[in-house]
Formats: structure tokens, sequence, C-alpha cells
């Protein structure tokens, strides 16, 4: 056995669930995916997390009395100190639930609980794609569109826990722009999130009722997800390409805005949307990013894919569960 502790971690998504045993040397050890089930209510849900972070401890073969602590990385916001989820637009229900006090009494583990996507930042910072930068935004585009900011090599959480919400940002102030559960209208998460795709591409194909999305989503617009309009980018679709460009535009404005006003190194972008359509969007962000910035600014900025996939939200919420390990 590697003498050093272990940590479990989980990172709660609206939509999935990912589990993992981890150590600084041994890396991810086991890791799971299963559906969050948010739906079903706190309870119901904690209580499913906590049976699959049992299997995992088990599977990884070290002893319980090795695993130091849990990290958890769930939407916001949140209160870090106290363990609580306190309301958030992509868990419908959920309302001061002390997920922190919950999972760690029913694995005996002290929890440690942090925004999911300042989690991933972390992770990227530290294995991944952000490795070695000082500064450094994640965006993470999945259910809703999350932030991380790592500054002076630092995660920075604000005093509220709020530093870092970029799905917040606003880049439309049409009050007919589409809007999500939060805010204004015409919001990055509001434009860039997966359902924001998926209504784009949903509007335009119920109106044209043909081409390659048409024929994929059988005639059913409302069947239409961002990954089926991402199928159909692939096909020549125009009704996806539209959905895909005003991602790719949303996003791009975001992050002319964060390099001209933070100067990053790196600008980091991952979640489902990317491992989906990641190299489109990429493109588009960059053309975008480099006519709204400083050019030197632009040029000291790499924009870049995350490189830790679905890993990268659990890994950041290991690392900090291990930061506050007593040694």
């Amino acid at each position: 056995m590697l003498k050093e502790p272990f940590v479990l971690a989980v990172d709660l998504g609206g939509t999935y669930a990912k589990t993992l045993a981890y150590g600084r040397r041994a890396g991810v050890m086991v890791r799971t995916r299963i559906p969050s089930r948010v739906g079903l209510g706190p309870a119901r849900c904690l209580a499913g997390l906590a049976a699959e972070l049992k299997k995992v401890r088990a599977l990884s073969g070290v002893d319980p009395r090795g695993f130091a602590a849990l990290g958890i990385g769930a939407p916001g916001p949140l209160d870090r100190r106290r363990g609580l989820i306190l309301k958030t637009p992509n868990l419908i229900g959920w309302r001061n639930v002390p997920i922190a006090a919950a999972l760690g009494r029913a694995l005996g583990l002290p929890a440690l609980l942090d925004n999911d996507a300042r989690c991933a930042a972390l992770g990227e910072q530290r294995l991944g794609a952000g490795r070695g930068a000082r500064d450094m935004a994640l965006l993470t585009l999945g259910t809703g569109v999350g932030g991380g900011l790592i500054l002076d090599g630092r995660l920075r959480h604000g005093p509220d826990d709020t530093a870092g919400e970029l799905g917040f940002l606003y880049l439309d102030r049409d009050p007919g722009a589409p809007r999500c559960g939060f805010g204004l209208p015409g919001s990055l998460e509001a434009l860039a999130s997966a359902p924001a795709l998926a209504q784009r591409a949903r509007e335009g194909v119920r109106r044209a009722r043909q081409g390659p999305l048409w024929d994929l989503c059988q005639g059913r617009p409302e069947a239409v997800t961002a990954a089926l309009a991402h199928q159909a980018l692939r096909l020549g679709d125009p009704h996806a390409r539209a959905a895909w460009d005003q991602a790719g535009q949303a996003v791009g404005l975001a992050a002319a805005s964060l390099i001209n006003l933070l100067n990053l190194d790196r600008l980091v972008l991952g979640g489902g949307v990317m491992s989906g359509g990641g190299r489109e969007l990429l493109a588009r962000v960059r053309r975008v990013a480099k006519a709204g910035s400083y050019p030197q600014a632009y040029h000291r900025c790499r924009i870049v894919a995350g490189s830790l996939g679905e890993d990268a939200g659990a890994v950041g919420a290991a690392e900090l569960a291990l930061d506050a390990v007593k040694r």
C-alpha cells in the first residue's frame, strides 16, 4: 500500500455525478459516472451518492482507514464554511441542503464543499490544460455555464463564495434575448449552455421542418439535444450551425472580456458541450476573442480545451480535500 493519504471525491452535476478514489501519487484509482437523480430531491439523491462512494472506496483496494477526507464539487451558490448548497437554478427544489454534513456522516469522513466549476479549474490548473498558469479562467459549458478563476496562482472564492460565476456575464442587452433560470436575459449561460444550444437548434428546425436535423430528430423538434445538434452540424445543417455560432460568439465575447480584464495566461474551456463539439466551438471562440482583445493580451493568453474531461471537477475536489488534510 502506498504510504500517502487518499481521498474520495464527487462532482455533482444536474445530469450526472462523477465519483473517484484518489491519491496524489496514485492518481485516480477508481472512477464512476452515474445519473445524479437530483430530481428525486436531496435526501434520496444524497443517499444514492453515499452508496456509490462506499462502492468506490471498496473497489479501490485501500483500507478504509487510509481515506482521510471527502471532496465535494456542486453547483453554486454555496456556503463553503457551513457545507451548504444554498439555492441553485440547476438543482430545482434544493435549498440550504447540508450536503457536506450528510455525505461526511454517511462515510465517516470530514467533507469539504466547493463550487463544481472552481473544482474543475483547480484540477485543470494542477494536472491538466492549465498546468503552469498563474492567471487562469475556466468555463464549463454543460447543463449550465460555470466558471472558476485562479489569480496569482490561487483559487479565487470571494467573501461570499461567488467569485468566478462567469455564466452570468451579460452579453445581449435585448430584453427579448434568451434567458436561463436566473438573472437577466442575455447571459452567457442563456446563450452557450447545452440547453441553450438545443433550444436555438430546436426553434430553427421547427420552422423549417426539413434538413439533416429534422431527419435526425425524426420530425420531433422536442427531441433535439445539444448532442443531436452537433451530429447535424457535421452534416451541414444550417439550424445546427446557427446554434453553434450563437454559442461560439457568446463564449468568444466572454473570452475577450476576461482577457482584457484579467490579462490571463490561460483560458480553459471544458464541460459536456466541449466534449461534443469542442473543435468547432474553439475555432469560433478564438476568432471572436482575437477581434475583441488587446493584441498583446490575446497573444499572451492560450485559449485551450480542457484535458481532464469529465474527471476535472472530481479531481479538483480531491485536490482541495488533500490540501485540507492535516499531515
